[in-house]
């Protein structure tokens, strides 16, 4: 606990000095100083995982009174994610913001620092106060971060979406500790579970807070703020709020399961229902964009939907005594709380790094930057290929988990629970097999072919520390694809601190044994494609190598770009099939005569959470607030008026009391 508290401090300190640094050195001082804390943070819950939890109290005046911040299994391990996340992050940021050198930054990287700390603190406090403001803290300091580019009206109008969606989510939290307050008598959160004997009051609370969580982590349908307020931060905070802060809200649901221990049949599958929906929904969502950040944001609803469907099952496996759905379901879901945060860390960074280079998002006016910038995509195609769920990489290890606990509990959950079991395998194979074909777009129109647009054809890499932190990632990316055994013994020891049925650690070793067997068949298969890929080479440079040409063009001399597929062709035949369920609007101008003119075709997908919920929601206040303008009229008078009605009132009050 000492080593954390002392990353506690150096983080904070990273965020003041900087502020008196010379501009110069700023950026730097920041993120060696950011880095070091991390460092120690993340080892001193390494320390804890292996050695068993710890706790600091500290004594603070009214109204806190005491704060008790304690490091256990489940802690230790997202603030592992953290640290790790925030290191990556913090590399990167430190190359992205030097492209503004009209900026003085001071308190964007203030209110960075703060960003990370709160959610250390999120993940380690005990009791209601302290854990709400750590929360708020966390939710300000990166509305901050969102309003770096306050120019553009895209990120303003973000902002307000991700300021009303994350005070709603607070309120819901807060509505579900008074109801536990009331009836445990104190601010503790391991007194909650007192509050669990009176059932049907325990679920109602518990279902409030799920909502105020599931809003935090991007389910659908709270997921409104997420699609805008992800493209709209700059990158290094893009990859920080998709990776690592969303999962604040896992922790939030995971910590409040543990303290219950049970969960009631209905929660678990309300929780496993609504995450196959953000699974599938999710990831048709992200085959719709032609923004490349909007793209990635949707597949985080997608991910998020993944590790819940884990916890729903684990959630499933509490409730039915089912010892391989939830050392499994929860194991798969933690370790996809890690991947998660590595390869849609690494593939955040991949598209600031092009919109640095492109200036835009749009994936219509990119393409061939395989040639422009062969690091970025290298890069940005490995985490494609892990998020896409495919060996050798850890979307795959993590996604293979999951299906290992359905396999092995759908055996033991009878009846209507098997079926759903069931089900649930199949919507995550479908779910794998969307993510497939929409990274086939993202990285076919992006990198390859030929550029669209003169900044894309202009493009070229970033600098150095830009592609170390997307470097970092991607080696982690692979230390868990290759290596995968020793991450899933550690996922594994967490999983077991929730109420299991018989010896977990006894379950877990025929997995560990699994994986480690899963490893050598990856590390023999990548050696062989390696020696295949060397003998082609041989076997071309004897026979005089390979020769360029230009592409094949329908019989056209001179091809041009237009003459590509786009993003809207590629997945047209699924978009007609499933576009009225995503909202999607489209546009086509058909050819006319022999030689026609212009032709076009343009899509856009609405959101339909934002179009039949969001939407007629805020009309509705701004009616409702409509009504109240005259109130504040600009004439002095009147408001000279209010203050006299005011005292008359007060004056009355006082008399009638007298």
């Amino acid at each position: 606990m000492t080593l954390f508290l002392a990353g506690i401090l150096t983080l904070l300190a990273a965020g003041v000095f900087q502020a008196a640094t010379p501009r110069p050195a700023r950026i730097a001082c920041f993120a060696l100083l950011a880095v070091a804390g991390l460092l120690l943070a993340g080892a001193g819950a390494m320390t804890t995982l292996m050695n068993g939890a710890e706790s600091v109290l500290f004594a603070f005046p009214f109204p806190l009174e005491t704060v008790t911040l304690e490091l256990d299994a489940l802690s230790a391990f997202f603030v592992l994610v953290i640290s790790f996340g925030g290191i990556a992050g913090t590399i990167y940021g430190a190359g992205y913001l030097g492209g503004y050198p009209d900026r003085p930054l001071r308190g964007h990287l203030f209110a960075f620092a703060l960003f990370i700390l709160s959610m250390l603190l999120v993940v380690t406090a005990r009791e209601v106060l302290p854990f709400l403001f750590a929360w708020e803290l966390m939710s300000l300091s990166s509305l901050v971060l969102v309003f770096f580019d306050r120019r553009n009206d895209e990120v303003r109008d973000a902002t307000v979406n991700y300021f009303v969606a994350m005070h709603v989510a607070f309120a819901l939290i807060l509505t579900g500790f008074l109801l536990f307050m009331t009836r445990s008598g104190s601010g503790e959160f391991s007194s909650f579970a007192a509050a669990t004997a009176d059932g049907p009051f325990a679920e109602t609370a518990l279902l409030i807070l799920f909502a105020g969580f599931a809003i935090k982590a991007g389910f659908i349908p709270f997921h409104s703020w997420l699609p805008k307020a992800h493209p709209a931060a700059p990158s290094h905070v893009s990859g920080l709020m998709s990776g690592v802060m969303i999962k604040t809200g896992i922790y939030g649901i995971l910590r409040f399961t543990l303290i219950v221990g049970v969960p009631t049949t209905r929660l678990a599958l309300i929780v496993l229902a609504l995450a196959l929906l953000s699974a599938v929904v999710g990831v048709l969502y992200a085959l719709a964009q032609h923004d490349l950040k909007r793209l990635l944001a949707y597949h985080s609803v997608e991910n998020i939907g993944i590790i819940g469907i884990g916890i729903g099952l684990a959630m499933l496996g509490l409730r039915i005594g089912n010892g391989p759905l939830i050392l499994l379901g929860m194991a798969g879901a933690l370790l996809h709380v890690l991947n998660h945060a590595l390869f849609k860390g690494l593939l955040f960074y991949g598209a600031g790094a092009v919109y640095r280079a492109a200036h835009t998002r749009d994936i219509e006016k990119l393409g061939g930057l395989i040639g422009k910038m062969p690091a970025t995509a290298a890069l940005f195609i490995l985490g494609s290929v892990a998020i896409s769920g495919l060996p050798p990489l850890n979307g795959f290890i993590s996604e293979f988990v999951l299906y290992l606990a359905m396999f092995a509990g759908a055996p033991l959950a009878a009846g209507a629970f098997g079926a759903v079991v069931v089900l649930t395998a199949g919507s995550l194979a479908l779910t794998g097999i969307l993510a497939l074909y929409c990274f086939t777009k993202a990285c076919g129109i992006v990198f390859l072919g030929t550029p669209r647009s003169d900044a894309a054809d202009r493009a070229h890499d970033p600098g150095g520390a830009m592609l170390a932190g997307m470097a970092l990632l991607a080696l982690a990316i692979l230390a868990v694809g290759l290596l995968p055994a020793p991450f899933f013994a550690a996922v594994a020891t967490v999983a077991a601190t929730f109420p299991f049925p018989g010896d977990a650690a006894a379950q877990a070793a025929p997995i560990v044994a699994t994986l480690g067997t899963v490893s050598r068949v990856l590390v023999l298969f990548l050696s062989l494609f390696a020696f295949l890929y060397y003998m082609r080479s041989r076997l071309l440079a004897r026979n005089g190598g390979v020769a360029a040409d230009a592409t094949w063009g329908c019989g056209y001399r001179h091809a041009t770009a237009r003459m590509q597929y786009t993003a809207s062709s590629y997945v047209s035949p699924l978009m007609a099939l499933t576009g009225r369920l995503l909202g999607l609007h489209t546009h086509l101008e058909r050819p006319q005569g022999l030689f026609p003119a212009r032709t076009a075709f343009r899509s856009h997908p609405h959101d339909l959470v934002d179009a039949y919920l969001i939407a007629p929601g805020a009309k509705l206040i701004r009616y409702l607030f409509s009504l109240l303008r005259w109130v504040q009229s600009g004439d002095m008078a009147q408001y000279i008026l209010y203050g006299v009605l005011f005292l008359a009132a007060a004056l009355a009050w006082i008399m009638g009391g007298t």
